[in-house]
């Protein structure tokens, strides 16, 4: 399925969310996406940050892209890895995830007025 790819990027929301966008478009952009496909991503969006909040870690496993490729970006408290880490292929995705949902209260409140989505090619959003 196409949208099990933009997945992945989902990962990068939490970033880009507060940060602003990685990338930016042209002014002459077409949107390679249809809008109905933009608003099931919204609302994979929303249902990650409620399953993050649940701290329900099967199912944000079953969400992301199971593929070595695969790339969670998320704050880190480790000095090395400065103020944010990847951390790439499933099972350091399930590590992270879990080593935040153990280390005491989360509740990610993202400002949904502020979340943009785009596409970026025909299979792949950037949230």
């Amino acid at each position: 399925m196409k949208l099990r790819k933009t997945l992945l990027f989902f990962a990068l929301a939490l970033a880009t969310v507060s940060a602003g966008s990685v990338f930016t478009a042209p002014s002459s952009h077409r949107e390679p996406l249809d809008a109905a496909t933009l608003n099931t991503v919204r609302s994979r969006f929303s249902t990650l940050m409620e399953l993050a909040n649940r701290h329900d870690l099967k199912a944000l496993h079953e969400m992301f892209w199971q593929s070595p490729s695969t790339l969670l970006v998320a704050k880190s408290d480790i000095p090395s890895e400065g103020n944010w880490a990847g951390f790439w292929v499933n099972e350091a995705i399930d590590q992270k995830l879990h080593d935040i949902a153990t280390s005491g209260p989360v509740k990610l409140q993202p400002d949904f007025s502020k979340l943009k989505v785009v596409g970026l090619t025909h299979d792949l959003a950037e949230s």
